[in-house]
């Protein structure tokens, strides 16, 4: 049997995943709604290592209230995220390049947990040139 759909909180955020600030403007980002646990809006950029070849990465989706923001690793990649998060429909429409404060987290960001993986496959497939 096919798992139940997810129940969705009924807040829309803008959702785009990029290297290039260009990549995740909000007329290029995809218009989600969000789960239930997740209330809120993030933007924000950051940096991806892997080994020693470094990417900018900028990203906008929807986020959980807490807004826990902090950089993340694996054994393949480490992950310095910054951002912040809004409350509304579509909030989080505001530059992607400006400066952030770090929160400070005591848990990895879900968006740095879930950006990982998409632009480690990515990088190695040679396909990061365009919004994913």
């Amino acid at each position: 049997p096919a798992p139940n759909p997810p129940t969705l909180s009924g807040l829309q955020c803008y959702a785009c995943l990029g290297i290039h600030p260009e990549d995740c403007t909000p007329e290029k980002s995809r218009r989600v709604h969000c789960h239930q646990d997740q209330s809120v809006c993030f933007q924000g950029n950051g940096k991806m290592t892997v080994g020693n070849f470094s990417v900018p990465v900028y990203i906008r989706t929807c986020h959980r209230p807490s807004c826990t923001i902090k950089g993340t690793s694996s054994p393949w990649t480490n992950i310095d995220l910054q951002g912040s998060c809004c409350e509304g429909h579509l909030c989080n429409r505001d530059s992607v390049t400006q400066s952030f404060t770090t929160a400070a987290a005591t848990a990895p960001s879900q968006a740095a947990l879930v950006m990982a993986p998409l632009l480690v496959v990515s990088l190695l497939l040679g396909t990061v040139g365009g919004p994913l």
